[in-house]
């Protein structure tokens, strides 16, 4: 029994009603996973599940030989390397960034105390949060953030 899905790839049942013996047919690698991580993830999944992986266009994606096997192992092991590779150079970037005095992340916005104050005092006077952002021309998030700063209950 042969089933497509999405047109990305197709499960083949060697024995009617058994998934325990199952193929998976895909025309190329980039059908199945978006991210070489994610790919790996899922032919892992495949391999614990006993799942045979054959890919069309790059033939070296075949878990039902032993070399595909192996080259499917080896990218596996390289993966791994890569993503902790990354980790370290972003952490080591990061360090040396702060090592210079400089520090991450989104920039404060302006803080206008003259507009705090305001919002803080119409807010007292139990004033609906809609018209006191419409007064003082101010989104409801910068509102909330005057308040927290002004200590506003």
């Amino acid at each position: 029994m042969i089933r497509s899905y999405n047109n990305n790839y197709l499960i083949i049942k060697k024995r009617k009603d058994d998934f325990s013996c199952v193929d998976v047919l895909v025309y190329s690698l980039d059908r199945l996973g978006r991210t070489s991580k994610e790919l790996i993830n899922l032919l892992s999944k495949f391999k614990e599940r006993g799942i045979q992986f054959k890919s069309l266009q790059e033939g070296v994606f075949d878990t039902t030989s032993a070399m595909g096997e192996a080259v499917f192992q080896i990218i596996a092991i390289l993966k791994a390397m890569e993503v902790q590779v990354l980790s370290e150079r972003t952490k080591d970037g990061l360090t040396a960034t702060r090592a210079r005095g400089k520090k991450g992340g989104r920039p404060k916005g302006s803080y206008d105390k003259v507009k705090a104050t305001a919002a803080t005092t119409l807010y007292q006077r139990e004033l609906p949060v809609s018209e006191i952002t419409e007064t003082l021309k101010i989104s409801r998030s910068t509102l909330y953030q005057y308040l927290r700063s002004e200590g506003a209950k």
